[in-house]
């Protein structure tokens, strides 16, 4: 009898110590893998909170316990592209599934072809919102000659996001945030003489945890053809449950609002602040209401590439929610401020 209380007393032993060793085995396999996957589970904990993280990318109890029933949130896309239909059909994917997955710098090469200026005309739009009579363009900001060295750089490190009705993510350059970028561009050079360089280089399909390292590649190729720029844009589009928070409308017409994110933790943030601060200064004085402010982060994922100058910044128009016109339609203003920040720069 005594035997047979110690056979039993032995197995359990050996069935506790099996099943520790396995969660530890997938926790430690977690944790390792953690890192690289960052910015994509940053968009599952907006949407599904059972996937909460830390900024400080430690791994939970969560992604163990929702690993064991094959979740594996190490691979956040294949999550995503199941919840959102349009990322599931044959017309756009995450390019680079794991047998594809962009590793290292290497793998990523920049061509000519991606980089190019183009012009977009915008459409208007109304709603039951409160309108004001603003006055948009400003003549007295219009330089006599365009610099030859351009001086504002526009990109986009999440290239296809997009807005109604368009989809969340839209491979097309003129229904994506690049239209709401080309617009911008337009408008500097058309109404202000400020010379753009517009890059559309698609940084965010082939791994989305990549996209900041990619971007981050395009800035740096630009930084040693021309030094640095009076401004570098990193221009995205936010995700909201309504548009009503980004929305305003000014002279009858819906226009988007933006918004800033910046990381505290950069060592160029002192200066960035310094010009973002001053840009919501002008927007609040010309366009009261436009500017939603700024969203913090401590170190974000790589600062944003906010460490590669004193004059990068990241900003977003309008939300997921805007129509593509809205957030066209912001570009008119920005524009304005941007010429009056570069007029109060050089005087």
């Amino acid at each position: 009898m005594a035997n047979n209380n110690k056979i039993k007393v032995t197995i359990l032993l050996f069935v506790a110590i099996s099943i520790i060793s396995f969660l530890l085995f997938q926790l430690i396999k977690i944790y390792i893998n953690f890192n690289s996957n960052y910015a994509y589970k940053m968009a599952l904990e907006y949407s599904i909170p059972a996937l909460t993280l830390s900024e400080n990318n430690y791994a939970t109890i969560e992604d163990m316990i929702l690993s064991t029933i094959g979740i594996n949130t190490n691979k956040p896309y294949e999550i995503i592209k199941g919840e959102i239909a349009s990322l599931s059909n044959n017309s756009y994917s995450f390019q680079g599934s794991e047998a594809n997955d962009i590793k290292n710098d290497e793998s990523f090469t920049l061509k000519n072809s991606d980089i190019n200026l183009g012009n977009n005309t915008s459409s208007n739009n109304s709603s039951n919102l409160p309108s004001s009579d603003i006055k948009v363009y400003d003549p007295n900001l219009k330089r006599t000659n365009m610099s030859i060295k351009p001086q504002i750089l526009i990109y986009h490190s999440h290239t296809t996001e997009s807005y109604v009705p368009f989809g969340p993510d839209n491979m097309d350059p003129t229904k994506n945030i690049c239209a709401v970028g080309d617009e911008l561009a337009k408008e500097l050079e058309e109404n202000y003489n400020i010379s753009v360089i517009h890059d559309k280089t698609i940084h965010n399909a082939a791994e989305y945890t990549e996209s900041y390292l990619r971007s981050g590649q395009t800035l740096s190729k630009y930084l040693k053809q021309y030094g640095d720029f009076q401004m570098i844009i990193d221009m995205h589009r936010d995700s909201l449950q309504s548009k009503s928070p980004d929305t305003i409308t000014y002279n009858g017409n819906n226009v988007a609002k933006f918004m800033f994110v910046m990381a505290k933790a950069n060592p160029h943030y002192s200066k960035n602040i310094s010009l973002v601060n001053s840009l919501i200064g002008i927007s609040n004085k010309d366009f009261s209401g436009l500017c939603n402010g700024i969203y913090y982060y401590n170190v974000g994922t790589d600062y944003f590439n906010q460490s590669k100058s004193n004059n990068a910044f990241l900003i977003e128009i309008g939300c997921d929610k805007n129509s593509l016109t809205e957030a066209k339609a912001t570009a008119k203003y920005l524009a304005r401020i941007i010429a009056e920040q570069l007029k109060k720069s050089y005087n």
